[in-house]
């Protein structure tokens, strides 16, 4: 490689790492108008593209980055995020897999996978995946969220409540978990609880509508 391609490599990490996206962008073009054969670069590119909302492009330059370098992992899960902003769900669940494959520590992917699949319907394998995901990395709290909305809305509520109380336990920001836990509640039978939590949620969020109705329907 010549010198000149050497530092519009190091420039291209620089530009990409502080957040300069459209030149980062500019200079992706122009490296890869001197070499056409650099994976790293067409998965910035593919990321930076991603980024600006041009995911066909995003597509298109992973899709290169993988052909010259099929054991990326970070270019399987860009790719895979990719597609599944296209609703193209399959596809992702195919790229994250590829990339957990090749690097079966990389946290994100697991929880991509798992929404992924939670969108196809296929709840159990969307709570393997949280699962999965807990082992790697056990301090990745939202997970539990997602575990319980996914047994949640299999029926299993009894399973979906600890995952919610492990969530408010956290101190997470995420409000609409008292929505849920209330509801899981709701459906055990335990109603006393419920009616807590339900009183709960409107604390923190007094415009939560759900929660509310369910606190009127107790009247």
């Amino acid at each position: 490689m010549g010198e000149t391609e050497i530092e519009l490599e190091k420039k291209i990490c620089e530009l990409s790492g502080g957040g300069r996206i459209s030149e980062a962008i500019e200079l992706c073009r122009k490296y890869i108008a001197l070499n056409q054969e650099n994976a790293f670069v067409y998965n910035t590119f593919g990321f930076m593209l991603y980024k600006t909302g041009d995911i066909n492009g995003a597509i298109t330059n992973l899709e290169k980055a993988i052909r010259l370098k099929p054991d990326f992992p970070s270019a399987y899960y860009i790719l895979g995020i990719s597609y599944y902003q296209q609703a193209s769900f399959v596809k992702a669940i195919e790229s994250f897999k590829k990339c957990l494959e090749l690097d079966p520590s990389f946290s994100m992917a697991y929880y991509w996978l798992g929404l992924a699949y939670y969108q196809r319907g296929e709840r159990e394998k969307s709570i393997n995946a949280y699962i999965d995901l807990l082992k790697v990395s056990p301090d990745f709290v939202i997970s539990h969220y997602h575990l319980g909305m996914a047994y949640n809305s299999k029926g299993d509520y009894k399973k979906a409540i600890p995952h919610f109380k492990k969530i408010i336990a956290s101190d997470s920001d995420c409000k609409a978990v008292f929505y849920h836990l209330g509801y899981a509640y709701y459906k055990t039978g335990e109603l006393s609880e419920a009616i807590k939590t339900f009183r709960q949620a409107i604390k923190v969020n007094p415009d939560d509508k759900r929660s509310g109705d369910m606190l009127d329907s107790f009247i």
